[in-house]
């Protein structure tokens, strides 16, 4: 267990490395949304996407914040799974915006599954915390209009998106296992 700074709380291994894993899965996910902000073809998508960003930002910070409330180095928290979700990144590198999109709704929401279910095990600060930080935030309609409107444009975008998303499925349920 870790013994809290000043006397504050204390908190499990499980605990830590579970916000240490969620506040690297954060960081992560805002520095992709904002390169896939960069490749959005509308400003209102870009738009769109960096207020995505933004929020995986605050989200990081809540998750930082409560590691060093508990005398953790956050970064070191976060360094054990910094491999790991490279790993599974690098695996699964889009090569379309759309691509992007798909891969931010599969891998965030299966993680996110992941995530809530470990935070069940959690005390209750670390449930809520971990819950409201998964907070889905607009993403999945976002994603869903941008896929639809490109499918109408182009419905042989579908069968190739839906390959994506199935091979997402299964590189994720296999990263799973390795964190």
């Amino acid at each position: 267990a870790a013994s809290g700074a000043a006397g504050g709380p204390a908190a499990g291994a499980g605990v830590i490395d579970l916000l240490g894993l969620l506040a690297y899965a954060r960081l992560v996910a805002f520095f992709r949304l904002v390169g896939d902000a960069e490749l959005a073809p509308t400003l209102e998508s870009k738009g769109a996407l960096a207020d995505l960003a933004a929020a995986e930002y605050a989200n990081y910070r809540r998750l930082h914040d409560r590691l060093a409330e508990l005398g953790v180095q956050p970064e070191s928290a976060m360094e054990p799974f910094s491999g790991p979700l490279d790993a599974w990144h690098a695996r699964t590198e889009p090569q379309s915006w759309l691509e992007s999109l798909v891969k931010a709704y599969v891998g965030d929401g299966i993680a996110g599954d992941f995530y809530g279910k470990l935070a069940e095990l959690c005390d209750e600060q670390t449930h809520e915390l971990v819950r409201d930080t998964l907070v889905e935030s607009g993403r999945a309609e976002f994603v869903a209009s941008q896929v639809r409107i490109a499918i109408a444009a182009d419905p042989a975008l579908a069968g190739r998106l839906s390959l994506w998303a199935r091979r997402l499925v299964g590189e994720a349920l296999s990263q799973a296992q390795s964190v």
